[in-house]
């Protein structure tokens, strides 16, 4: 079992675009990630995507809603991406509300926290979500009335 020491979470509000996620979405969007930082690599002539994005996707082991970003290349090492789910009592009316969780490790690197910071703020725009980073503040990327 994989202990995550910092988490950071994307609210599937109801104001975003999804209401709910999977493993393979997520998936789709980190390559979208990678492909924009393949695309800026491109602009500025340098082979930036690979200093953009230096992880590998895999599943976690015995999580199936896990997925794990691992990168051999320093100063980088873990960052834990998962699904989760919580009730919210609005106006009297309960309700199931989807997140995605981004989880630091202990063996995490203030390299991870950086990369995990900029994956979570691509996702969140994308999904115009609300996202309460790291240092508990949260940033709304979705309309508000």
């Amino acid at each position: 079992m994989i202990k995550l020491t910092e988490q950071s979470f994307i609210k599937l509000v109801p104001q975003a675009k999804l209401q709910q996620i999977a493993p393979a979405e997520i998936r789709e969007l980190l390559h979208s990630y990678k492909e924009c930082t393949e695309k800026t690599g491109t602009q500025v002539k340098w082979h930036y995507s690979h200093y953009a994005f230096p992880y590998v996707i895999k599943e976690c082991q015995d999580q199936s809603q896990w997925l794990c970003l691992q990168s051999d290349q320093y100063p980088y090492n873990l960052i834990i991406l998962f699904i989760g789910n919580e009730f919210i009592k609005t106006g009297g009316e309960e309700r199931l509300q989807n997140y995605i969780g981004i989880g630091l490790t202990s063996s995490s690197t203030a390299g991870d926290q950086t990369k995990a910071n900029e994956i979570g703020r691509f996702l969140s725009k994308k999904l115009q979500g609300e996202w309460h980073m790291f240092n508990r503040r949260v940033k709304y990327d979705y309309a508000r009335k």
